[in-house]
């Protein structure tokens, strides 16, 4: 397999380098040219036109037919593989960096370089005025009411940014994923899961009940689901009737702060039919209920309006307890 080649000039050594192979720096100064490969597709062809093959009037071929996977730039990163240059990009690249001037500045996006010179160009309202003087270059930033004020602002439909609208009708978008989240969660892999401590949003339905417990931030109503599946860790699970400012295990844990739980052991893969200070309350359940594992929900029942606990296997549900009373 050919090997990689980091391709960078450098105006301050007057080079063009070829890093990660013996092949010689060139002179800057479009010296060296890089082109499609006339007959192989998806190939790149690079000459330098200072020295020449043994006719001494063509020029010399650095690469015959590189493939542009191998092009890296300065950083090592790959134009192709890390940075999704195409074939003409990686082209531009090569001849962009051959053809550097003398104390050229390197600009970036994001840290992606996009390209290098010698004169910057304002441009823009927000801009109000520039000076030079004793090779110190002096911009001036429109600020307070002046410029181009935001004049309004909405989320997306994403709901992760938020789209400022400015006076001239011009937008910027913000990301507010962190806003809504925890590590940050972004809402495209996020759940109806929040603290209810913090309203921070989960990924996934385990959590830290030092925290305080979670709450499942969607109504259920009659034939609506909370779906979930036995995770590898206790699991508690009604209706939450300590208020807001509860944490750790034990108090979250603690049936006193519920009107209704169902408690499922991990260590014996039973839900519980106990009554202990951390066990169920407030639901029908008169013997322990073994679980492989599996899908569960909690469901709103059609008739009794109460919570009801359910196994699922299938296209098939059993229940398995009731709660001891409606909950309207």
């Amino acid at each position: 397999m050919a090997k990689p080649v980091s391709i960078f000039g450098d105006a301050a050594q007057g080079s063009l380098f070829f890093e990660g192979l013996r092949i010689p720096p060139a002179p800057l100064g479009g010296v060296v040219v890089a082109i499609e490969h006339p007959s192989i597709a998806g190939r790149i062809r690079v000459t330098r036109s200072d020295l020449f093959q043994r006719d001494g009037v063509t020029p010399r071929i650095v690469f015959k037919r590189m493939r542009p996977t191998r092009v890296r730039n300065k950083d090592n990163q790959r134009l192709v593989g890390d940075l999704g240059y195409t074939l003409q990009q990686v082209i531009d690249y090569i001849n962009d960096e051959a053809n550097r001037k003398a104390n050229e500045l390197d600009f970036q996006k994001d840290g992606v370089a996009v390209g290098s010179g010698n004169t910057i160009n304002f441009i823009g309202s927000g801009v109000s005025a520039v000076s030079v003087s004793g090779d110190v270059a002096t911009v001036h930033i429109a600020g307070g009411s002046a410029g181009n004020p935001v004049t309004s602002g909405i989320l997306t439909s994403s709901n992760n940014t938020l789209r400022l609208t400015l006076q001239d009708a011009s937008t910027v978008d913000v990301d507010v994923t962190s806003l809504n989240s925890v590590s940050p969660v972004s809402l495209a892999n996020s759940t109806s899961y929040f603290f209810l401590n913090s309203g921070n949003q989960l990924a996934n339905n385990q959590h830290d009940k030092d925290n305080g417990v979670v709450f499942y931030g969607t109504p259920i109503r009659r034939g609506e689901e909370l779906v979930f599946t036995v995770p590898g860790e206790d699991l508690h699970v009604g209706v939450w009737n300590g208020g807001n400012g509860v944490t750790g295990v034990g108090n979250v844990n603690n049936k006193s702060n519920w009107s209704t739980k169902w408690y499922f052991d991990n260590s014996e893969s039973d839900w519980k039919s106990s009554t202990g200070t951390y066990r169920k309350t407030g639901v029908e359940l008169n013997r322990d209920v073994n679980s492989d594992g599996g899908t569960y929900s909690i469901r709103y029942g059609y008739n009794s309006e109460k919570l009801e606990l359910h196994e699922h296997s299938t296209a098939y549900s059993w229940l398995i307890s009731s709660a001891n009373t409606g909950v309207g």
